[in-house]
């Protein structure tokens, strides 16, 4: 026995009350009905602290399966100056959980903010943090101008927080036999500075001798091509 299948026009032309009361059953039954998208139970951001240039990972959790054609989850970034992510992602049919790529940008300010997401009328809320990426700030040498023979102090100053493990910075003296100075230096994690010494040299003429600092890349935290975490110099005179 086939089954007829009654099209809206051809409903509104039945005359018989019967068909009309089977029809309306038929687009009234439960399984008529267009299936819900369910509501987000979850949104994680992993990790959710990271240092400018760094990627993390969302992942968004239904309270159940997709629907048919899956569920649209609508992601909300207040900060996209800060960091990037996608305006929607799609949790397929059958599925519960997702996720979604969040790429931040290297900068000298650091950000908090909530990453936002909703479906099924919910919506859910992660806090995020993007830490500084430290960049050379300054380097001063003190006194400036000593006698050959006495030593003189230099002190480098990052503008942000020294990350994990503390950051190493490159020493160089262009004229070391008259000033001469470590190789290298570490900034504690934490801190934004450090000192190193000048040993300085008698048996020379007035000279002025060029003291470069020069922050470290770091593997673990990419910089823009074309992009460095910078140098200084300053000039120390040493009198005979």
């Amino acid at each position: 026995m086939k089954m007829k299948i009654w099209t809206r026009r051809q409903l509104g032309r039945a005359s018989s009350p019967l068909i009309l009361m089977a029809a309306a059953a038929v687009l009234l039954s439960p399984g008529s009905v267009a299936a819900q998208d369910p509501p987000l139970a979850s949104l994680v951001l992993n990790p959710n602290s990271v240092v400018g240039g760094l990627s993390a990972t969302g992942t968004i959790t239904l309270s159940a399966p997709a629907p048919p054609g899956g569920t649209v989850v609508t992601l909300t970034n207040p900060k996209p100056q800060a960091a990037t992510i996608p305006p929607s992602v799609l949790v397929s049919e059958g599925s519960t959980a997702s996720t979604f790529p969040i790429t931040t940008v290297v900068g000298s300010q650091k950000f908090t903010f909530y990453i936002s997401a909703s479906a099924g009328g919910v919506t859910r809320s992660s806090k995020f943090l993007i830490t500084v990426n430290p960049i050379m700030y300054s380097l001063t040498l003190n006194p400036s101008t000593v006698k050959g023979g006495n030593p003189s102090t230099g002190t480098v100053v990052i503008n942000g927080p020294a990350l994990s493990g503390g950051e190493t910075v490159t020493l160089t003296s262009a004229q070391p036999s008259v000033a001469s100075v470590p190789a290298s230096m570490t900034i504690a994690e934490g801190s934004t500075m450090a000192t190193f010494p000048i040993t300085t040299y008698s048996g020379f003429a007035r000279t002025r001798v060029a003291i470069t600092a020069s922050l470290d890349a770091r593997p673990d935290v990419p910089l823009p091509p074309g992009h460095d975490r910078g140098n200084r110099t300053q000039r120390l005179t040493v009198n005979p």
